[in-house]
């Protein structure tokens, strides 16, 4: 599935408890590696797992996409400024730096910041931080509890349901 591109997470669940199995299944980017029979809890618990990263996954994907569009809209100049500005550089030293007065540099900061987005540098900072680390995006998914009459796959649907209807969980089943 890596090769082909494809993100959506995967969940390994085998008859046998074969450790290189498990180690190649987790290296290649599986969620968990369960071993059948696989209780309820667990298996709930595991697809809860995959489908947070999944969305964090997306959300992290979306925003770097949003970002680098906005980056594209950008002449050279207003990029170069915001380099140096994302640097650490005061005005003063960015046009320095740059040869250009500091009446441009502020103008030429302006606008990138206009088309970027944001309002502030800081506000920038973070969210080329957060377009990096997937893990950054919190997660607010939990499992609501469900009587024991509750089959699994209702509540995998329901699970599903809550992740706007998509169904991003492999399940491969080995052995």
């Amino acid at each position: 599935m890596l090769a082909r591109g494809s993100n959506l997470p995967v969940i390994f669940v085998s008859d046998f408890n074969d450790a290189p199995t498990a180690i190649a299944a987790i290296r290649q980017g599986a969620v968990d590696f369960l071993i059948k029979p696989v209780a309820t809890a667990i298996l709930l618990q595991a697809i809860e797992v995959a489908l947070a990263r999944h969305a964090a996954l997306c959300y992290s994907q979306a925003r770097r996409e949003v970002v680098e569009e906005r980056l594209a809209t950008l002449t050279r100049r207003q990029r170069e400024v915001l380099q140096h500005v994302l640097g650490g550089a005061i005005n003063k030293q960015v046009a320095a730096t740059l040869g250009i007065t500091l009446k441009t540099v502020k103008a030429h900061r302006a606008q990138a910041m206009r088309k970027m987005g944001f309002r502030s540098v800081a506000t920038l900072v973070h969210a080329l931080e957060e377009t990096r680390e997937p893990s950054a995006v919190p997660v607010l998914m939990s499992v609501p509890t469900h009587s024991r009459e509750t089959s699994v796959a209702t509540r995998v649907r329901r699970i599903a349901a809550r992740s706007d209807g998509a169904w991003p969980v492999a399940i491969r089943l080995a052995g």
